[in-house]
Formats: C-alpha cells, structure tokens, sequence
C-alpha cells in the first residue's frame, strides 16, 4: 500500500522557490504527487530486477513526458522546455562486452528518437537500421548502423 499522505508535504509546491512560475498550482501539485509516485514505484521495480538472476540481462529504459504545459519558462530556460526524464539501466556484462563509456550518457543531451537506437545497439546484434536519432551509448554513430 502507498500511503499519500506521507509524501504530501515532501512534494507540495509550496515548498519550492520555483512555484511561482506554474500555470496552475492545483494541477500542479496534483502531478507531482503522481510523479513522485510513479518514480517510487519504479524505484521498486528497479530494486526487484537488480536484486534478481535478471540484472545481469536485462536492459530497462523508461522515460516521461513533456512538463512545458506546467510552467511558465523564460527566454533564458527555453533550453529546458521540451526536456524529459530518461532513465537506463544497462548490465555491467553488456556496458563491458561494447566497451561503453558510462560518461557518453551523463555528458550527452538526446532527445526522445534517440532512445531507440540506444536501445538497439544495446540489445540487437546483426542487425541494420535507418533511424533519424542517435545511440547515446555511442554519441557519434552514424545514422544507418550494422550492429554486430
């Protein structure tokens, strides 16, 4: 059981020096309880498979939507108006076996048609794809890859 009650004053936007910058505080706070539940319960999830045989193959991505429609941005946070939560979990077998540099996603921006050929470089193997993104594992691969 998820208990609301207990996270509502950790999320309550009046709280935060930011708050004055939102379109509509009750829809707000709303979402943010959503999101920090959401981001629990895949907190949980992540818990479950890292603690289990999967956590050394399985790959997890999961991502969010856009907040643009919450908030009131700037000339100067413009940068930061389309962005969204991305997260991924890659085994350590898999980041050695393609010799990934973890710094390539801590340092990188993409966007959403990036995480698809992420995703297929991490987890196919002799496969061809065209794609308009590109692999964050890889941040210069070209856009049509043959991944062996």
């Amino acid at each position: 059981e998820y208990l609301t009650e207990a996270i509502k004053e950790q999320v309550n936007i009046k709280n935060f020096n930011e708050k004055q910058k939102l379109i509509d505080p009750e829809t707000s706070q709303k979402r943010f309880e959503t999101y920090r539940y959401s981001s629990d319960k895949l907190g949980d999830f992540l818990t479950l498979i890292k603690k289990s045989d999967l956590a050394n193959n399985t790959i997890i991505a999961a991502t969010g939507d856009h907040s643009f429609w919450l908030v009131n941005f700037s000339n100067e946070e413009r940068f930061i108006k389309g962005t969204v939560p991305f997260y991924i979990y890659v085994p350590s077998s898999v980041i050695q076996k393609l010799k990934i540099n973890k710094d390539n996603f801590i340092n990188n921006y993409g966007g959403h048609m990036d995480i698809w050929p992420t995703l297929y470089n991490l987890s196919l193997t002799n496969t061809t794809y065209k794609t308009f993104g590109k692999d964050q594992a890889k941040p210069f691969a070209s856009a049509e890859v043959a991944h062996d």
